[in-house]
């Protein structure tokens, strides 16, 4: 375990030195970047056959990071390659919301996941965040770092879907859900720290009320609180939305209207000035210190 640690004044002018670099070669096509994050309804369990003709094929306007490659998108970016999940949507209507520029999106979702424990936020010092919480970071690093440079990119937002896990008893006691607000809190703070983007929107989608998740009410309750007090932050509604008969899922048409309502929640949420890139260095120099330490 490496206890070594680079000072302050080190990281700072590390980050000034790549703002100073990146900014003196990025005069390209201006692109909005959006993140992507959760569990299996973010991952998508939405069968892609029944999407209608316009969304069957490659959207060009639209680039996806998804596994480890940029790409157009499509669908297949689901669980498996017979599913989609909100990006469908969500990318085409920004698409067409923001026709000047370009549309990029980097998903990582993983399914029955919680954020007590695998999407984990790290202390104030860096240290014990969980694995999805690393994973997600990795590939944010790893997509931001491949973006074809013919483009100028910045973080516009982020959407979150996730908290089945936390309500659903197999996977989480009731104290862990109480802990549900908390834990929210801190991984939003904390994703916006590492990516320098204290700003950052943040759109939580309301987990549904289905039967399964026995402490629903909790977890829904904690995501209306964090929609209320912690700022930039908006609550997409999912009461209305058709699930599977497996209870947990959303249908092809629900997932398809969870991506455009997870859309309009970026809208109106004032977006970054910042350029993702600025902060890219610091955030890969953290990212590796939790895993050294």
């Amino acid at each position: 375990m490496s206890t070594n640690k680079k000072p302050c004044w080190f990281i700072l002018l590390f980050a000034l030195a790549l703002k100073i670099s990146v900014a003196s070669v990025l005069a390209g096509v201006p692109a909005k970047v959006y993140l992507l994050g959760g569990q299996s309804n973010m991952a998508g369990l939405a069968e892609s056959s029944n999407l209608p003709a316009e969304l069957q094929q490659p959207q060009t306007e639209v680039l996806i990071y998804h596994g480890s490659s940029w790409q157009f998108l499509q669908p297949g970016l689901g669980w498996n390659s017979s599913y989609f999940g909100p990006e469908i949507t969500f990318g085409r209507d920004l698409a067409s919301s923001q026709p000047d520029e370009k549309i990029m999106l980097i998903k990582y979702a993983v399914g029955g996941t919680h954020l007590w424990g695998d999407w984990k936020a790290p202390d104030a010092d860096g240290h014990g965040g969980g694995p999805q919480y690393i994973a997600f970071l990795d590939t944010v690093a790893d997509a931001l770092a491949s973006i074809d440079p013919a483009y100028e990119p910045e973080i516009a937002g982020m959407i979150w879907m996730q908290g089945e896990s936390d309500a659903w008893p197999s996977q989480s006691t009731m104290s862990q859900a109480l802990e549900y607000e908390t834990n929210l809190e801190a991984f939003i703070q904390s994703i916006r720290s590492d990516l320098t983007l204290p700003d950052m929107p943040f759109a939580i989608g309301h987990i549904s009320e289905s039967w399964v998740w026995t402490y629903g009410d909790i977890v829904r309750q904690a995501q209306f609180n964090i929609s209320q007090t912690v700022p930039n932050t908006t609550l997409v509604v999912t009461s209305d939305l058709p699930i599977k008969s497996d209870a947990m899922h959303y249908t092809s048409e629900g997932m398809m209207t969870l991506g455009s309502r997870f859309s309009d929640a970026m809208m109106p949420i004032p977006e970054p000035a910042t350029l993702c890139f600025l902060g890219l260095g610091y955030m890969a120099l953290l990212r590796k210190q939790r895993v050294l330490q």
